[in-house]
Formats: C-alpha cells, structure tokens, sequence
C-alpha cells in the first residue's frame, strides 16, 4: 500500500497539528477484518453533542497488521517530510524520533492484551450498522 502525505497542514480547534493521509489511488488507507469485537461502546466522555467518539475493538491479526505497518510507512514519510518542511515539527527529525511523538492505535491493556483505540465521526460513519457477537446486528445511534 502507498502512502501519501497530503500538502495541507491543518490546524484542530485545540491546536494540534495534522496532514491528510491518502493511500492508494487518494482514498483514505483502509482495511477489511472479518470480525473485530466492540470491547467497550464508542464513547463521547460525559458530552452528549460529541460528535467524534473513542472507539475500542479487539483486532484480528490483519488489523494490528495493517495499523503497524501504516504507521511504520507514515513515520517515514514524516520524517521525509520534515527535510522539506519545517511546519509540522519545527525542525527535520529521523523516523525514530517522530515515532516517539506518534501515539500508536494498538494499545496494550494492563493486562497485556491488545487493542484499537480510534477515532469515529457520528456524521462520517459510512453505515451505521455494527454487528453484536450473537450475530445480531443493531444500528448504532449517538450515544
């Protein structure tokens, strides 16, 4: 999979720095799992307006998969960036360092069990229909 760096530097309300991430043919990189458990309901921390959500699932080793080497491929093309562009970190930094800045999507329990931590729209989602481990299906609402 490629991995393209947008050109824009955009700027969050609290201030945070991110560019646009495109694979291939410009779509947002995405993946397919045939099952990934919803380990606790997205969450909007106390604000009922939220409309971006945490997300934890339990991955399939094709999910750690693809977010590890995505994020390996995008700590490069940071770093290659950075020789070109000062704006994202204030000056050019080795992938090393840029990774120890980056805030992974597998996370690891205190338990050591692995999980996604994401991100998800309330207005982007695509379908809104999650599937229960019963195999029932529900559509999902704002919570």
């Amino acid at each position: 999979m490629t991995i393209q760096l947008g050109n824009v530097l955009l700027t969050n309300a609290k201030g945070g720095k991110f560019i646009p991430l495109r694979g291939d043919g410009g779509d947002a990189p995405t993946w397919k799992s045939q099952w990934l458990k919803v380990i606790w309901n997205p969450s909007n921390y106390g604000d009922p307006e939220a409309v971006r959500v945490s997300m934890c699932l339990e991955p399939d080793d094709a999910a750690k998969a693809f977010f590890r080497d995505t994020e390996e491929r995008v700590t490069k093309a940071l770093s290659e960036h950075s020789l070109r562009d000062s704006r994202i970190f204030g000056k050019p930094l080795k992938p090393e360092e840029v990774k120890e800045r980056m805030a992974s999507a597998v996370k690891t329990s205190t338990r050591g069990t692995e999980f996604l931590k994401l991100k998800m729209n309330w207005e982007r989602v695509r379908e809104r229909t999650l599937a229960l481990g019963t195999g029932e299906y529900f559509v999902t609402t704002r919570l």
